[in-house]
């Protein structure tokens, strides 16, 4: 009789909203997943959220901390500790605290785990940075250690940010470690300990590579998201834009590529233009005054209303300079929107297919795709087109079915190796 696997995931935080957990509970794979603040066990305290949650953008935040396709007994959540980090992030004023912040958090979360008794367990499941102490406990104990590399690089990162704000004269450093950071040196141990990493792009992929990581650990498995979840919307246009409505999600700041987006919009010539950006701000104060009203910074905005941000968009910017692979570029174009980012921002955008394609710190490229998507409909509708054509190879259960065949291939293949 074949031996199902069982896996522990450790998640800090409600990662691409658990999908890895979820993948894993449908397939009978997941022993239990271990996380931080969650309310989805706790039938009393979800319904006190949700009866003032309309009032709070944190209440409406802690909604989301819910999975209804596990048991209570697969899920150990460390609620005093999820408060504590967010009480440490609200005194975070730079890339180094916020670095800081994350190893605190993760050698606390890391130490609450090992408590418990793994001993049936196959594999532990654990994403960059926040892995390093549960990995060599695995490690003791002879349990393969999956690591999903959810990023580039913190090195090769850092290296991109720290040249691009001195070309802008420092309008945001807030993004900055050293190079010798504990941050950077956990990230390479974590590496050596894994027996397999994902990457969700081939960006990642390539920076790991760079960094010396044996290419056969590495395997790609791009994200997806639930199109259900996302509703698709049909955008194509019978006439010409009065207005072309434009989407950021992210921080908004020189990490996500939001000055050349701001840019290009201030230099766009003959057309009407509004531009949201949903996400915290870490641009001075001084450089966001000078833009005009037909652009909103939104500030942090909650999972359940992001949707109709994506439906009130004809288009979606996000010429990020570093990622892994953005969730949001998924989330746009499963809602039905075309997108303009970078290769760096480790999307599944098909130049001039279902979107554009920009180097990255390129604000007048931008300019240029916007004033020709503006004026030309017919190149609009041809991105919506294959906007909808993309639909299946987005999907979670595209995601779920490369996962698992990823995750069970390795474990089989270590499995026969310590025969």
């Amino acid at each position: 009789m074949k031996k199902t696997i069982k896996i522990d995931v450790a998640t800090l935080g409600a990662r691409m909203h658990y999908a890895v957990p979820k993948i894993l509970a449908r397939n009978n794979m997941l022993h239990k997943m271990y996380t931080d603040f969650f309310v989805g066990n706790k039938a009393f305290l979800l319904k006190i959220i949700s009866l003032f949650s309309s009032k709070s953008k944190l209440l409406k935040a802690a909604q989301g901390r819910q999975i209804n396709e596990l048991d209570n007994s697969q899920i150990v959540s460390f609620d005093l500790l999820g408060l504590y980090k967010k009480y440490l992030s609200r005194k975070i004023k730079s890339g180094l605290d916020h670095s800081n912040l994350i190893i605190k958090i993760s050698k606390l979360f890391n130490k609450k785990m090992s408590k418990y008794d793994f001993h049936q367990v196959d594999a532990i499941y654990g994403f960059n940075v926040s892995s390093l102490e549960i990995f060599k406990f695995a490690k003791n104990k002879n349990i393969m250690c999956i690591l999903e590399q959810m990023s580039s690089p913190k090195k090769i990162e850092q290296e991109l940010l720290q040249s691009e704000s001195k070309r802008w004269n420092h309008i945001d450093d807030s993004i900055f470690i050293d190079d010798n950071h504990p941050y950077i040196v956990r990230e390479q141990r974590e590496w050596d300990l894994a027996d397999i990493i994902i990457v969700p792009s081939d960006f990642v992929l390539q920076g790991l590579i760079k960094m010396g990581v044996n290419r056969n650990k590495c395997h790609l498995v791009p994200y997806g998201v639930s199109t259900d979840t996302f509703k698709f919307h049909d955008k194509k246009r019978s006439g010409p834009f009065h207005s072309l409505n434009i989407l950021f999600v992210g921080k908004v700041g020189i990490h996500k590529g939001a000055h050349t987006l701001l840019e290009a919009v201030t230099q766009v010539k003959d057309m009407n233009v509004n531009l949201k950006l949903a996400g915290a701000t870490t641009f001075t104060s001084e450089y966001i005054s000078k833009f005009d009203k037909n652009i909103e910074f939104l500030g942090m905005v909650p999972r359940i209303e992001i949707m109709k941000l994506y439906e009130w968009a004809d288009l979606f910017v996000f010429p990020s300079l570093c990622e892994g692979s953005a969730t949001v570029v998924y989330e746009a174009l499963a809602s039905g929107v075309p997108v303009i980012t970078t290769v760096n921002s480790g999307s599944i955008i098909i130049d001039e297919f279902n979107g554009c394609i920009v180097p990255i710190t390129d604000y007048k490229a931008i300019q240029n795709k916007l004033e020709t998507i503006y004026h030309d409909i017919q190149y609009y509708n041809k991105l919506v087109n294959g906007v909808e054509s993309t639909l299946p190879k987005i999907s979670i259960e595209n995601y779920e079915k490369n996962i698992l065949k990823v995750i069970e291939k390795s474990i089989k293949g270590i499995n026969e190796k310590n025969i």
